[in-house]
């Protein structure tokens, strides 16, 4: 498992981790949700598994993009209780 410590080194321009409380929790700045790349993936997995929980504030998705980021992380559950948007979301 890869820390915060040692992703601040390599951490991208302009990217802000602020942990939040204790060894839980962080927010994250300086990164747009919708348009990211591996690399920057790979820095916000690191970190969650570290952290558990990311805050992404100011965060404005559409939901195509909100899918697309979701899925990186493996297969969605649709929630049959939750009222979908359209077919596709």
């Amino acid at each position: 498992m890869t820390t915060l410590r040692e992703l601040k080194p390599t951490m991208p321009d302009g990217l802000t981790i602020t942990p939040s409380a204790g060894a839980l929790g962080a927010e994250v700045r300086g990164v747009s949700l919708g348009d990211i790349d591996d690399e920057m993936f790979a820095h916000l997995e690191g970190l969650l598994s570290e952290r558990l929980v990311l805050f992404f504030p100011a965060q404005h998705l559409a939901p195509d993009q909100h899918r697309a980021f979701a899925a990186r992380f493996g297969e969605m559950e649709i929630h049959p209780f939750i009222p979908k948007l359209d077919v596709d979301h």
